[in-house]
């Protein structure tokens, strides 16, 4: 679709489709409850609806937690439109949402699991016809997304909706199965389209978004784990609201894969949300010029650091007169008596005992266990909160988050407050905070001189859609 051209002021509202319930509704918003939201809008004189995503999510209630980035979520169909559900049905539906509706909050779970199993039943019924319908068979070969889609959805329903990392069964699902799937899907974009279609008559917009990032546990990354890495997770640094940042749990993406390709996964991703928005949003699009990537041993996101980034080469500080000693205590650091006391207090020789180990060679001087050196180890520790904490405080003192290699340097988010940088001498603490200037000017400037050309290889790489993006800093070399 095309937004059109903008002649004036665009007025919208921005609402999660589960919210929209209707007398129509079973236990959660449904796609054709956009059709009297845009009657509504039309009528105060809105120009536009923005959806929070309708990505099939399984039994995750959060939108953003997609386990496709293609199906839409089964969850939104509306079981009374379905052909032959009312015969087959009958008013169950409606007594189901009665028994919904007295939960204070929609009952999630629930109205999924009930969902699929009523769309199993119509389903089952008319297998025979489901399977002749040459409307769904066309469908099916325009989206070739669907075939690893209903497999993997398949195969999660036989394994009791456990992660594909834990599957059990593994063996390819019967044709019933699968078919179930993908009919579902194609109900589901029939319903979509139908309401989009009675916003286009009404003149009312909608806008989609597309989170950047996909569940680990998805169609996507199992049939595709070329394109994501697994070793770290997606978040973002620390600010004024979360102290520790946020760790998203999402993989993050192999650029150099996806990149083989020409992008293609990404191209087809865009296309498909093409069908339904007229204009839509790519959440967090930073992400395709850098992003905050947290090491899978991690729960907070304290200990990330920007993928790409200007990082601190080791072979600038020992040219700087930093030697290597240093360079490894400011990355991997050892403790005094006086210091412990201050995190530990009358717990301190405890820990001690516990937590830490005499550094070879310099006597009152300890260590971090190796068992104790992530902060799952230490979250799952059963002792009480304030000795996690100083464990924690424990962990994150340093200077340098290393990379995969020790020759590249992270700084770590607060090194400028960190214990261990202040037991160095004045001048090489000046050494440090003059290099992080230093590259933090020369971050700045690359910033600068980027932001229009990526700006632009976005434009040349459109597919048709408008695409909002606000103040995307560019970090990474290649665009789509």
């Amino acid at each position: 679709m095309r937004y059109g051209n903008i002649s004036s002021f665009q007025t919208g509202v921005v609402v999660p489709l589960f919210s929209l319930r209707s007398k129509e509704s079973v236990g959660i918003g449904e796609f054709l409850d956009i059709i009297p939201f845009g009657e509504w809008a039309k009528k105060c004189g809105l120009d536009l609806i923005q959806l929070l995503p309708v990505n099939d999510t399984g039994e995750e209630s959060s939108p953003y937690s997609a386990r496709s980035a293609f199906a839409l979520n089964p969850v939104y169909i509306r079981l009374q439109e379905v052909e032959g559900a009312k015969e087959i049905l009958g008013t169950e539906p409606k007594k189901k949402d009665k028994e919904f509706a007295k939960n204070p909050r929609i009952p999630y779970i629930d109205v999924v699991r009930y969902k699929r199993t009523a769309l199993r039943v119509i389903f089952d019924k008319r297998e025979k016809e489901i399977t002749a319908n040459k409307e769904l068979k066309k469908w099916i070969s325009k989206n070739s997304w669907v075939e690893s889609y209903a497999e993997f959805c398949a195969l999660k329903a036989e394994n009791a909706e456990n992660s594909w990392t834990n599957w059990q069964k593994r063996d390819k699902p019967s044709d019933e199965n699968l078919l179930f799937q993908k009919w579902m899907q194609w109900v589901a974009e029939e319903q979509f389209l139908k309401a989009v279609g009675e916003l286009n008559k009404l003149g009312v917009k909608l806008k989609g978004d597309v989170p950047i990032l996909i569940n680990e546990d998805s169609a996507d990354a199992w049939h595709y784990p070329q394109f994501f890495s697994t070793e770290s997770r997606a978040g973002a640094p620390p600010d004024m609201f979360c102290y520790s940042g946020q760790n998203w749990g999402f993989p993050t993406y192999k650029w150099d894969e996806l990149e083989k390709n020409n992008f293609k996964w990404w191209r087809d991703r865009v296309q498909q949300a093409a069908k339904f928005y007229h204009a839509y949003r790519i959440d967090h699009v930073l992400g395709f010029f850098r992003i905050w990537v947290v090491p899978d041993s991690e729960v907070t996101g304290i200990l990330g650091y920007f993928v790409p980034s200007v990082p601190i080469y080791a072979n600038e500080l020992l040219q700087a007169g930093i030697p290597h000693e240093t360079i490894h205590y400011l990355t991997h650091p050892n403790f005094g008596e006086e210091q412990l006391r201050i995190w530990f207090g009358y717990e301190t020789e405890n820990a001690k005992g516990k937590f830490f180990a005499p550094l070879q060679g310099s006597p009152g001087r300890y260590v971090l266990r190796d068992e104790f050196q992530s902060e799952k180890a230490i979250l799952s520790l059963g002792e009480e909160q304030f000795i996690k904490d100083a464990l924690l405080s424990a962990y994150w003192d340093r200077v340098f988050v290393p990379s995969s290699t020790s020759e590249i340097l992270h700084p770590y988010w607060y090194w400028y407050n960190a214990p261990v940088l202040l037991t160095l001498p004045l001048h090489e603490q000046n050494v440090i905070k003059n290099i992080f200037r230093t590259e933090k000017i020369h971050i700045y400037q690359r910033t600068i001189n980027e932001k229009s050309q990526v700006l632009a290889c976005i434009h040349k790489h459109k597919v048709g859609v408008l695409i909002y993006i606000f103040n995307a800093v560019p970090t990474m070399p290649n665009c789509i």
